[in-house]
């Protein structure tokens, strides 16, 4: 068993594909091959696993309304589109554990930027529907991309919604930014990018 930062007990097991948790056990893959050399592989890692150690110090797992805790997965149903309330919070939660990380812990700061850039530069931004652009454009702001950079692939209708979901996004920054916090901002950036695309005439699919 491993100790969060916290002091939360947890355990630690093996897993495919990319680090995950679900509130009791952390899942790792047991080889990391991203990199040429072995010491940026282990920063991945080390870094990999700080996140995930990160959405129980800032607690990810503490989502409740009223005096109840209730599952994410009952949250996303009360929306039309579940599936698309589930990626907008992953994005955001994602995004807050990490800012709030790099704050608090400065020494891993860089090890963020470093993974971050990594990811940003790994990122496959061709043929994508509008709605995969607009989700994509939130990706690249959790992982700080240059502002103006990384919208380049954006349709030109798109670019003042990206700006609107951008700035919602900055309320994950405060330092006192909660699951709660993560919540309400994928609310509202559920409210841009489902209406917006019936705007334009596309489907829940595109």
């Amino acid at each position: 068993r491993d100790r969060a930062m916290r002091g939360t007990r947890l355990r630690l097991e093996v897993g495919e594909g990319l680090p995950t948790s679900d509130g009791a056990v952390v899942r790792l893959p047991e080889r990391v091959t991203l990199h040429e050399l072995r010491d940026d592989n282990y920063r991945w890692l080390k870094t990999a696993l700080t996140h995930q150690l990160g959405c129980y110090e800032f607690g990810t797992f503490d989502f409740q309304r009223g005096e109840s805790y209730i599952a994410f997965e009952d949250q996303f149903r009360t929306y039309e589109q579940p599936m698309l309330a589930e990626s907008l919070f992953s994005i955001c939660e994602a995004a807050r554990v990490d800012w709030q990380l790099a704050r608090r812990y400065r020494g891993a700061a860089v090890d963020f930027e470093n993974v971050k850039k990594f990811a940003l530069e790994a990122r496959d931004v061709t043929g994508l529907s509008k709605r995969r652009q607009l989700l994509e454009a939130m990706v690249w702001c959790s992982l700080d991309a240059v502002s103006g950079q990384p919208y380049s692939f954006l349709d030109p209708d798109l670019h003042n919604l990206v700006i609107e979901l951008v700035d919602i996004m900055q309320y994950l920054k405060l330092p006192d930014a909660t699951v709660q916090t993560s919540m309400d901002v994928m609310a509202s950036c559920y409210a841009i990018v489902s209406i917006s695309l019936k705007a334009h005439g596309a489907t829940p699919g595109d």
